[in-house]
């Protein structure tokens, strides 16, 4: 089977040398990038930054992620990734994160996260992707609907991923570790906590 490569940036990966970024595509290492747009309701820092050297030099298609926190309303950070997603544009699905990092999910967990997906599915014309891991599925993703959500698995030092019940075992995304021992681009930690993706396919919208 092919495997299509992507990045995932954000903040926390500082400023690239988008030139070195291309040349990897250029070798086929990179075929997409996805970028975190927003963190709850605020922007990421860098998405301008980094939309703009994708689109200018790299040329490979981008897409956006939000981080869900527990500490905003969805509603709220719907509109807060919408607002970024209208400006910067896209051309992969979108993906929505979600982690324990600074987050307490609570009895309305569940229902907020899908609240969030059906909104901004709807506002973009495509389904979201889910991105998390494993024992994040486990504990707290245990309604049958999200089996309707294409997954992003991060689950690194493995053979093959683990998707437990109820998403689909079938991923369409895996985040098998970061940098690859390759040096991407990274300004800050030359590439060294970048994360390294494949997908099954191109998650084009």
């Amino acid at each position: 089977m092919m495997y299509f490569k992507l990045l995932d940036l954000s903040e926390h990966n500082g400023t690239y040398f988008y030139g070195v970024t291309r040349k990897r595509a250029d070798q086929g290492l990179v075929d997409g990038i996805q970028v975190r747009g927003s963190i709850g309701m605020r922007e990421d820092k860098l998405v301008d930054v980094h939309v703009a050297g994708i689109r200018d030099v790299v040329e490979r298609p981008h897409g956006l992620y939000h981080y869900f926190t527990t500490a905003q309303k969805w509603m709220d950070q719907a509109d807060a990734f919408s607002r970024v997603a209208d400006r910067v544009g896209f051309r992969l699905r979108h993906w929505l994160d979600l982690e324990m990092i600074g987050n307490k999910p609570g009895v309305n967990f569940q229902a907020d996260v899908l609240n969030w997906l059906a909104v901004v599915g709807k506002r973009f014309g495509h389904m979201p992707i889910i991105y998390t891991g494993p024992s994040f599925i486990s504990t707290y993703l245990k309604l049958p609907d999200f089996a309707l959500f294409d997954i992003c698995i991060a689950n690194y030092k493995v053979a093959a991923p683990y998707v437990p019940l109820p998403l689909s075992p079938d991923w369409l995304i895996w985040q098998y570790g970061q940098a690859d021992g390759v040096f991407y681009g990274a300004n800050k930690y030359l590439s060294k906590t970048v994360d390294v993706n494949v997908a099954r396919e191109l998650p084009l919208v």
